[in-house]
């Protein structure tokens, strides 16, 4: 027994890293021999550390051998640190989970299946065009995989059979192991969740978890409903109410208050979360209320108490039938778990890039998983789910991007992020600034980035801001990296860094200066144009600085043609110092408005 404990110790020491060399030498269309090589590179690096390749093999977990160079290994804290010194590894970091998300949602952003010239009709919904996709397991059988209607695989994919999606069982398809995400946040986009498995509109009374906690439990432990904490004998057959401890994802309360032979569960806010209620799959009724507890009356119940008085324990409630709500207002609303900025590794881009709708999405789920993931929770066998989070964004974005693709095939990455980017919208559907999950507080740019997403003008932008690779490594050069490194990323070949470069130069659809002195700083853009035969002008606002665009008007005569442009941005003698002022840059033509924020720190 006591060699299975120090067994277990070990393997808990061990967790999954990635460690990542660049590219590699093979090229794009690399042959079986080449990627053998590339494992076995894998091996001796990762053998010269634990001691040999025996060892490495059985640490290594996953090869990235064809398009990434770099594996993902079993290793203890101090081994990592010991491979991040060797000179051929750019980077070292720990390996996240990574959860699958698709809703409706579609709608919501304006596309619609029967609609005559939306960007799903005019990129033809992403016909013959291959879309990447992180995964952490599918359930193939789902109908969300369901291929009927599809052509062939595209000519162009050189994927053998990794993430082909006609090579799963059942479904015809089969799961990517890798991709480039692009940076989005999750926008809330509905009001109260409900789950609701008791008849409307019976009474039952209510107690405070922390008015029902055990004698050894403490306050805080008894509030968030932990395990172990509530008195069975003081909550059976009684509305619990209870605050979320998660900020995404908050199942586990309600478990312990169906344990304690709850009905149902009141679960109220912390400060953290804000006004974001989220639909859950709780294992019996609950309703999510913005508020804690004692504060408001919630939405969905019907309490007979005085409404303005606090809610106390001793209360009766009655749940009201659950309905579902369409075109709520205003919408949307950035989530409370959506992360911030500003921009920690390299302040002067501004993250995110956008928003997209990523809470009470309708996914594809595992049949095998429990309803809520709780192993208590018996509820197996759902199709679907609702879920929320950052990575749910993710999908809608590539999504656009793919309808993009299809209807440009000759833009570049960056061209396409360009026109998700400038043509998003900081309005929700009130026509009013997108608010924040805060009470009186309206979203910034460090929530939403450049907007929340609209694909129906992202197909035609007017103008773009485009990137090629040199951009990106000069880019590189600006901020400090080795020429080694910068070389790795640029398979293998030599790059010399050359000139002089600014991080703040970086030819990106939004602009960022996060420590501004009072003299006056010029940054340059080059925009191309994508649309007929045009003259923009240009009009910058920024609160409390004086700004200027030379030259603020742009002739384009065809297709492809680029003109470069700069912008002067100085604070004024009374302008706050440390904090963010955001503004804006836009460029129209009478039919295309090219926005890109503005996001200034007075140092």
């Amino acid at each position: 027994m006591g060699h299975n404990i120090y067994r277990w110790f070990f393997v808990l020491c061990l967790q999954c890293y990635i460690v990542y060399l660049g590219a590699h030498s093979h090229g794009p269309s690399p042959t079986f021999v080449d990627l053998e090589i590339a494992t076995y590179s894998h091996y001796d690096l990762l053998g010269s550390i634990l001691g040999s390749q025996e060892k490495a093999k059985e640490a290594i977990i996953y090869s990235y051998n064809r398009h990434i160079n770099g594996f993902a290994a079993l290793l203890e804290e101090e081994e990592a640190a010991d491979i991040a010194k060797n000179p051929n590894v750019v980077s070292v970091f720990l390996s996240k989970e990574h959860k699958l998300h698709t809703t409706r949602s579609w709608e919501f952003l304006g596309l619609h299946r029967n609609g005559e010239n939306s960007a799903w009709q005019k990129g033809r919904f992403g016909e013959n065009t291959i879309i990447g996709n992180i995964d952490t397991g599918v359930w193939p059988e789902s109908q969300s995989f369901n291929d009927k209607g599809f052509g062939p695989i595209p000519s162009k994919w050189r994927g053998a059979n990794v993430c082909q999606i006609n090579k799963v069982p059942g479904s015809k398809r089969n799961p990517c192991n890798s991709v480039d995400m692009v940076n989005t946040h999750g926008a809330d986009m509905f009001g109260a969740s409900l789950f609701v498995n008791l008849p409307p509109n019976q009474a039952f009374s209510l107690i405070l978890a922390t008015d029902a906690k055990l004698a050894n439990a403490t306050f805080r432990d008894a509030q968030l409903c932990r395990p172990g904490t509530l008195d069975p004998t003081k909550v059976n057959g009684k509305i619990v109410s209870c605050i979320r401890e998660g900020k995404i994802k908050s199942v586990a309360e309600g478990q312990e208050a169906l344990s304690a032979g709850a009905q149902a569960m009141l679960l109220g806010n912390q400060k953290k979360n804000g006004k974001t209620t989220l639909a859950e799959p709780h294992v019996l009724s609950t309703v999510n209320n913005p508020s804690e507890h004692g504060r408001t009356k919630p939405s969905g119940f019907h309490i007979t108490a005085m409404d303005d008085e606090p809610i106390k324990s001793g209360v009766t409630i009655k749940l009201s039938p659950a309905r579902t709500s369409f075109g709520r207002k205003p919408a949307p609303v950035m989530a409370s778990f959506s992360s911030r900025g500003p921009n920690k590794i390299q302040p002067s881009i501004l993250k995110p890039d956008v928003t997209a709708p990523g809470v009470n999405i309708l996914a594809a789920y595992s049949q095998f998983a429990s309803a809520s993931n709780l192993l208590a929770d018996g509820r197996r066998g759902f199709k679907f789910n609702v879920l929320q989070g950052t990575s749910m964004s993710c999908p809608h974005v590539a999504g656009i991007a793919g309808l993009l693709r299809t209807l440009h095939p000759n833009w570049s990455p960056a061209a396409i992020k360009s026109a998700i980017m400038t043509t998003a919208t900081t309005r929700d559907n009130t026509n009013s600034p997108i608010q924040d999950a805060f009470d009186k507080k309206l979203a910034t740019p460090f929530a939403y980035g450049s907007g929340h997403v609209q694909p129906d003008l992202a197909v035609d932008p007017g103008l773009v801001y485009d990137l090629s690779l040199t951009d990106y490594l000069n880019f590189l050069c600006a901020s400090g990296y080795d020429q080694q490194l910068i070389s790795a990323l640029n398979f293998n070949r030599t790059f010399i860094c050359s000139g002089s470069h600014s991080v703040t130069d970086l030819n990106y659809p939004s602009i960022t200066l996060p420590n501004l002195g009072l003299k006056a700083i010029t940054i340059t853009r080059t925009v191309t144009n994508v649309g007929p035969p045009s003259t923009y002008t240009a009009n910058a606002q920024l609160p409390g600085y004086n700004i200027a665009v030379v030259p603020n008007s742009l002739t384009f005569k065809k297709i492809g043609e680029k003109k470069t442009f700069q912008v002067t941005v100085q604070a004024r003698s009374v302008t706050k110092r440390g904090d963010y002022q955001f503004g804006k840059l836009q460029w129209t033509d009478g039919k295309h408005i090219v926005r890109s924020p503005i996001t200034v720190r007075r140092k």
